[in-house]
C-alpha cells in the first residue's frame, strides 16, 4: 500500500530508533560459556566466567539505558514552545 491508498484513521508506523551495535551480547554469551565450562572443570574458570557475565550485563544495560534516555530526550517537548521536537 502506498501513501495515497492509506485507510482512513490509519497512520504510518513511527520509525523505531535502534540502539547502536554492541559487543556486550557476544561477551555475555562467551562469559556464560566459560562459567558453565568452569562448573564442570575448574572453579577458577567459573568465577572468571561469572565475573564476565556481570560485567557484560552491566555494560549492555548501560548502553540500553543510554539509548532510551537519548530517545526520550529526542521526543521531549520543546521547553519554549511546548511542541514536540522531531
Amino acid at each position: 500500500m502506498n501513501d495515497a491508498h492509506q485507510r482512513a484513521g490509519w497512520h504510518k508506523a513511527r520509525p523505531q530508533h535502534l540502539p547502536k551495535p554492541s559487543y556486550f551480547p557476544f561477551f555475555l554469551a562467551f562469559s556464560l560459556m566459560f562459567f558453565l565450562w568452569g562448573l564442570v572443570s575448574l572453579w577458577l574458570i567459573a568465577v572468571m566466567g561469572l565475573a564476565g557475565v556481570f560485567v557484560s550485563l552491566a555494560g549492555w544495560v548501560k548502553d540500553l539505558v543510554a539509548a532510551a534516555k537519548e530517545e526520550q530526550s529526542r521526543e521531549a517537548p520543546d521547553a519554549e514552545s511546548g511542541r514536540m521536537i522531531p
